[in-house]
């Protein structure tokens, strides 16, 4: 992912059915940050990541067969040159 104080951010998300997730967020030649939360998919498809801390802000990201895309606040996808990186590959 883009990051503007360093090369990028690398992010692993593990999401399980229990409706929890965690995030490990890798910002090259720097540091390392986990957090995690709860996870809820609304009717319209959007899945709302909630962090367990309630200071930090929820996010927004749609499976897709292949790949997870990241929202911006208003639930639609990221557009423009740096769109791809807002999309984590499924392994």
């Amino acid at each position: 992912m883009p990051a503007a104080d360093c090369e990028g951010i690398r992010t692993t998300l593990y999401i399980r059915p229990d409706g929890t997730y965690t995030r490990i967020s890798e910002y090259i030649g720097a540091d390392t940050f986990e957090e995690g939360g709860t996870w809820k998919t609304d009717d319209k498809g959007v899945t709302h990541m909630k962090p367990a801390n309630d200071k930090d802000p929820e996010w927004l990201m749609d499976f897709e067969e292949t790949e997870v895309v990241l929202l911006d606040a208003d639930g639609n996808p990221v557009k423009g040159p740096l769109a791809d990186h807002y999309k984590l590959k499924k392994n």
